[in-house]
């Protein structure tokens, strides 16, 4: 049976130790998480992957281990931009996920779009936007 699985504001931030390590039990848990056959098996992340508008080496490591991981686990992960993903700076406005369009199962949804996605949910995406 085709699965789809949702995920929420995940916030990876190293504003103090302790969201280090709840990040870092966050990791572990996702690790040896068995969602079932990969090419079965969809993931969605509902924004909000990382905190602040600076990302230190210690967060961009995490997110990198926790997207290795969606590649190995799902056959296709989408994520809804959130408001904390979008990032100004020097006035020109960007997102801290760009990084992922190196990553060929993963997409990141930047506008209001209706999806049908690989394993045929159609799912509504109302990412974050300013008006």
């Amino acid at each position: 049976m085709k699965k789809n699985y949702g995920i929420g504001d995940v916030h990876f931030s190293s504003m103090n130790k302790k969201n280090i390590e709840t990040e870092e039990l966050f990791l572990k848990w996702f690790e040896q998480w068995n969602p079932g056959k990969k090419e079965d098996c969809e993931l969605f992340f509902a924004g909000d992957i990382s905190e602040k508008d600076v990302n230190p080496g210690i967060v961009i490591l995490q997110m990198m281990r926790l997207f290795k991981l969606c590649e190995e686990k799902f056959a296709h992960t989408y994520i809804c931009m959130g408001n904390h993903e979008k990032k100004y700076f020097r006035c020109e406005e960007q997102h801290s996920l760009m990084f992922l369009d190196e990553f060929k199962s993963i997409t990141v949804i930047e506008n209001l779009s209706h999806i049908k996605t690989d394993n045929g949910f159609d799912v509504l995406v109302m990412p974050f936007f300013k008006t």
